[in-house]
């Protein structure tokens, strides 16, 4: 509808075929229209026939012949004027229907002329929404198919277009408004058209809704885009700064385990297409080649930000937030060789700090990152609904200090994972199905120092390339391979966190039919006692074994060593040159004096000897001795017990004596003696060590 036109000084000139229009006023016009819930328009319907026939494809428009003695048609219009003109749409397609509305619409072009190249300057000015202000000023030349144009917008009511976003996301947008400053300039190029632009962008007041829990998802006060100049074909884009302030994020895991995020942006079953059209329109997206687009961002720079963290599927719910996020990251640029530097810093609860600095070049080709993140002093026993569900318990107390050190290049990751547990303890047990049935209190026992410390290493390496890895996968992984190590062999996991070497404390090893204590076994258990001490909640199980193939014929040989031995230990007392400290056990027979020691032992042995001519014991030599000695020494299943029994009192003796270790955390177990170990390279003839928590 048109109140007022007014058109003055028209004229037209058959010869030249040329329209001259001095002005022409267009006043107080209303344009309204709609869309169905079917996607057609009213404005091109039977009832706008000439708009309807702008739709018809080339093909079907009739293309006007024009013969060589017409001159092409040709027009000028001194002004045309389009004052307070209004548009109100009504848009029935999304499922939420909605109002879009510009009024107070004032176009006025001047010098307006085709098909001479002139500069025709224009002014536009109206109101979205009546609330957001649209200002623009420019010229263009309808025959050059330019524009050069400065844009102003101020308070553009984003929520407007949340039904748009509502029918393919689930997400609601509530609030938000778009200013905007650019100076914009389109020329027509062979393909495609030249497109340059520079100014400031700013979005405020923005909140958008995950719709699907009816919670807030994403919210700032104040996004600007600040020096902004870039242009298409190729893409390229340069920003001065990017600063965000007083922005809120929501991470939460709902009562079905399912994430916000992923949910919130997940495309809606009803989208237009079918998945072959998707994935024949993404595969000819692969096909063209395109230039990579140059982009450089000077300085992001965050502040007052803020995250909550949420997980319902717990049977205990839990919370976090970070607060008092902020920071900057600057000289963020797509060229390969670039190097942003990042430093960021915040809180978890107000309480714990957290620093993240180093530098990373997120927009090449190739992601680069060389980062350093550090977390002190985080409080452990609000993660009780978590350990609770997955362990059992509850955390009585602790403090949690991470260092992570990630370096990235060429999509080979190398990580460092310094974790400092301070102080930390289960509290009460409860029921859980998804609770491990690993003995995790006795791997914090045995992790944990004097001090209440543990102190845990996990280096990660890996390609990005590779499928199956992650990293929380692999770190994952070294912590239940603790567990495990914990459940079947406890001090080989504590003799592997000690010191260097890495040693196995679960067992000792024993010569063939001897409970002594070898120089390198009792070096092994001062180091154990060393670590034990540290750890007061452990006790240790002792038990003793033995080996039935080897340990027959070694117990007979350290029966006749001891005789040899006592013999000589008699010759000393009897001669008076007993040395202090000297016992059977440690006396010390020369190789010259062994034989005639043997020959003593062999005439008291009890068992029939060879003998010469007149009835006297024949002496054979050395091996033949031994030979006849082993053979009349009876070895019994309870002898090797009674060798299983003193190598376990062995171990038990040094560890009270010389190891400084409390009795009452010592315990003697009574095992199958002739149980094989766990491993096949264990030495048989041993002394199994267990662990447990008092």
């Amino acid at each position: 509808r048109i109140k007022e036109n007014n058109i003055s000084n028209i004229s037209f000139d058959l010869a030249r075929n040329r329209l001259e229009i001095e002005s022409a006023e267009y006043i107080n016009s209303r344009i309204n229209f709609s869309r169905t819930a079917e996607g057609h328009w009213t404005i091109l319907s039977n009832n706008f026939p000439i708009l309807a026939k702008l739709t018809e494809t080339p093909d079907e428009q009739p293309v006007p012949e024009v013969t060589p003695e017409e001159s092409v048609f040709s027009y000028r219009i001194g002004t045309l004027a389009i004052k307070n003109l209004e548009i109100d749409i009504i848009d029935k397609l999304p499922t939420t229907a909605t109002n879009l509305n510009a009024s107070a619409i004032n176009l006025i072009f001047n010098n307006l002329a085709a098909p001479e190249k002139v500069e025709s300057p224009f002014t536009l000015s109206a109101l979205f929404q009546r609330k957001g202000e649209i200002d623009i000023k420019g010229t263009a030349s309808l025959a050059d198919q330019s524009v050069s144009m400065s844009s102003l917008l101020k308070r553009i009511p984003l929520a407007s277009l949340s039904p748009y976003i509502e029918e393919h996301l689930n997400l609601v947008l509530t609030d938000g408004y778009l200013n905007t400053k650019l100076q914009t300039t389109v020329k027509a190029g062979s393909d495609t058209p030249q497109i340059s632009f520079s100014g400031d962008i700013g979005v405020s007041r923005f909140h958008l809704i995950d719709s699907l829990h009816q919670e807030d998802l994403l919210k700032w006060d104040s996004l600007q885009v600040a020096g902004i100049e870039g242009g298409m074909e190729p893409l390229n884009l340069t920003v001065n700064s990017i600063t965000l302030s007083d922005y809120f994020a929501k991470v939460l895991i709902d009562e079905e385990a399912r994430l916000n995020l992923a949910e919130a942006f997940r495309k809606k079953e009803n989208l237009e297409g079918s998945e072959e059209q998707k994935q024949e329109s993404s595969s000819e997206e692969e096909s063209e080649t395109t230039t990579p687009p140059f982009i450089k961002i000077n300085t992001i720079t965050l502040q007052g930000g803020q995250v909550d963290f949420a997980d319902r599927h717990l049977s205990r719910p839990f919370t976090a937030d970070m607060r008092d996020l902020g920071g900057r990251i600057e000289g963020v640029s797509s060229e390969a060789e670039s190097r942003a530097q990042v430093e960021l810093r915040g809180q978890l609860r107000s309480q714990s700090p957290l620093q993240i600095s180093g530098v990373i070049n997120p927009l090449a080709e190739k992601l680069f990152l060389d980062l350093k993140l550090n977390f002190h002093d985080i409080e452990l026993s609000p993660l009780s609904p978590y350990s609770g569900n997955y362990v059992g318990y509850l955390i009585e107390k602790g403090k949690l200090n991470l260092t992570l050190e990630y370096y990235l290049e060429d999509n080979q990751l190398k990580a460092k994972n310094k974790v400092f547990l301070d102080q930390f303890s289960f509290g009460d047990e409860i029921e859980s199905e998804n609770s491990t049935e690993l003995p995790v209190k006795l791997a914090v026992a045995l992790l944990k120092d004097r001090n209440g410390e543990i102190h845990l290493d996990i280096p990660v390496s890996g390609s990005l390339e590779d499928p199956q890895f992650s990293i929380g996968g692999v770190i994952w992984t070294v912590v239940k391979n603790l567990l495990v190590k914990a459940a079947t062999s406890p001090l080989a996991l504590l003799g592997a966190m000690f010191g260097d070497s890495e040693e196995d404390f679960s067992h000792i090893s024993f010569a063939y039919g001897s409970s002594s204590l070898s120089s390198t076994e009792t070096e092994k258990l001062q180091r154990m006692a060393q670590a034990l001490a540290d750890r007061p909640s452990i006790d240790v199980e002792v038990s003793g074994f033995v080996d039935l193939e080897n340990d027959e014929e070694g117990y007979r040989n350290e029966q006749l060593n001891r005789q040899v031995k006592r013999l000589k230990y008699l010759d000393l007392v009897k001669n008076d040159q007993l040395e202090e400290g000297r016992t059977e056990e440690n006396v010390v027979v020369p190789v010259e004096e062994y034989d005639e020691y043997l020959w003593q032992v062999y005439l008291k042995s009890d068992f029939p000897k060879p003998r010469n001519f007149i009835g006297m014991t024949k002496k054979i030599p050395p091996a033949e001795m031994k030979k006849l000695i082993y053979t009349h020494t009876e070895v019994t299943l309870d002898d090797l017990a009674e060798l299983a029994q003193a190598r376990a009192l062995a171990v038990q003796g040094y560890l009270l004596d010389e190891g400084q270790l409390e009795p009452k955390r010592i315990f003697l177990k009574k095992p199958d003696i002739t149980a094989a170990p766990e491993e096949e390279t264990t030495h048989r003839a041993r002394v199994e060590l267990g662990a447990a928590v008092h």
